[in-house]
């Protein structure tokens, strides 16, 4: 809840370009595994600002740092194995061994090789929110 006035700061990192396409994918193949569903618990964030809006907030998007990012496939892969996700924490160990190996297949496919160098721009974003639900 915000006070009369107050401010709220929500900062984040957002996904790169090909790292929302490796999420896009990683998610298709676990809605593809049979017997599991995947479950998601956020509300995206045109959801949030159009909620705000709604409320009377005053909403700025700040870009406080932009840099570009180089990864290879395998790389990618790499940060997968280690579920650091909110798509990867709730997935049972069987059902995430065996989407793994179908997101390896997908990505050698795909890409042909794991050393391809993947490179976008990421950027460092901070929404500003003032006057929430104090219309």
């Amino acid at each position: 809840m915000l006070k009369p006035n107050g401010v709220y700061l929500h900062c984040q990192s957002k996904r790169t370009e090909h790292q929302t396409e490796f999420e896009n994918q990683w998610l298709e193949i676990l809605q593809n595994q049979p017997g599991f569903q995947p479950e998601t618990y956020n509300a995206s964030q045109q959801e949030v600002t159009q909620l705000l809006l709604q409320q009377g907030a005053k909403i700025e998007y700040v870009i406080a740092a932009q840099w570009q990012i180089a990864q290879t496939v395998g790389e990618l892969l790499d940060i997968y194995q280690t579920k650091p996700h909110a798509s990867c924490w709730y997935v049972p160990n069987d059902v995430f061994l065996k989407a793994m190996q179908s997101f390896r297949s997908w990505c050698q496919s795909h890409y042909k090789s794991l050393d391809v160098l993947l490179s976008s721009d990421a950027k460092f974003e901070i929404l500003v929110v003032r006057d929430w639900g104090w219309t």
